[in-house]
């Protein structure tokens, strides 16, 4: 936070403020012996910042400056709507984890369920168990002589109407650790959106970002086991909804974001092998071109 100036008068100093605001500059104004002081938070916007200050005390009355008065109270309560909201979904593991999960978020509890009761079933993806073969993508032999397994090449129980093979393989995870992280955030992220949504988006925006992220590992030769795909279109959804939407209802930190961008670049680097970074890119943008769609729609909308 730097200082760029002193404002004497303080009805002055808040107008100022308000300008500031809606040039995209953060401000703090604090009273002082010799006025009012005025503070930005980014000090990549120091000279821009000194620059208009100089403009508004040369002329204080000017047009744009009394202009921008309204502009910035609506910020202002837009600001403070997504400060009631954030704090509204603040995630509180005890809470979101203790006792009526089942009936505020059922969706994603079933989600979960049945997420560790394939991996469990399963041996966590590593045994061609009846179930695992029941839910992969492609059908699995195998041979009771030898026991040797054998991986079909093609989709040829999805053709036959086994659709349900597009999606059961998110359910599967393939260690502990792949579980529980998967688990975690599909209940948090998941439970959000299906508190705050109605149950048929839910049920579209998982299934459908199941359904891509699979398909989408497959072609780019490999199978999407887990759930991490679903969890990245979840927050994309919510992540774009709380950007660009503040009376959404939904609200994602900023350190929430920049650690699931953080991970997601990760995931591309030598450092983490072995990850369905297809998936992740496929869940993402899905679920981000949701998050965004509504807003684009009423702004297409408001031009014509």
């Amino acid at each position: 936070m730097r200082q760029i100036g002193v404002i004497t008068d303080p009805e002055q100093a808040r107008v100022f403020a308000g300008y500031l605001l809606t040039q995209g500059i953060k401000s703090r104004l604090d009273s002082s012996a010799d006025g009012t002081v005025v503070w930005i938070h980014d000090e990549d916007q120091l000279e821009a910042a000194k620059r208009e200050l100089g403009e508004f005390q040369a002329e204080p009355g000017a047009a744009r400056f009394k202009a921008a008065a309204e502009k910035a109270r609506e910020l202002e309560k837009q600001a403070r709507k997504r400060e009631e909201e954030y704090r509204r979904n603040m995630i509180q593991v005890r809470s979101r984890w203790s006792g009526g999960a089942a009936q505020r978020r059922p969706l994603t509890v079933a989600l979960v369920v049945a997420s560790v009761l394939a991996t469990f079933l399963t041996d966590f993806g590593s045994k061609p168990t009846v179930v695992y073969r029941a839910l992969t993508l492609n059908r699995v032999v195998v041979d009771s002589a030898t026991g040797n397994v054998y991986r079909e090449r093609g989709l040829g129980g999805v053709r036959e109407g086994q659709v349900w093979r597009l999606f059961t393989p998110v359910l599967i995870h393939l260690g502990v650790l792949h579980l529980v992280f998967n688990m975690y955030w599909l209940y948090l992220l998941g439970g959000i959106v299906e508190e705050h949504r109605s149950r048929l988006l839910y049920i579209a925006l998982a299934l459908a970002s199941g359904v891509l992220t699979v398909a989408g590992q497959f072609y780019f030769g490999g199978i999407a086991f887990g759930m991490s795909g679903v969890g990245f279109a979840f927050f994309g959804y919510i992540w774009m909804q709380s950007k660009f939407d503040p009376w959404s209802g939904l609200y994602i930190d900023p350190n929430t974001v920049f650690m699931f961008l953080f991970w997601f670049v990760l995931c591309f680097t030598p450092i983490v092998g072995n990850v369905a970074n297809a998936a992740h890119t496929i869940g993402l943008v899905f679920g981000a071109a949701c998050g965004y769609a509504p807003v684009l729609w009423r702004t297409l909308g408001g031009k014509r």
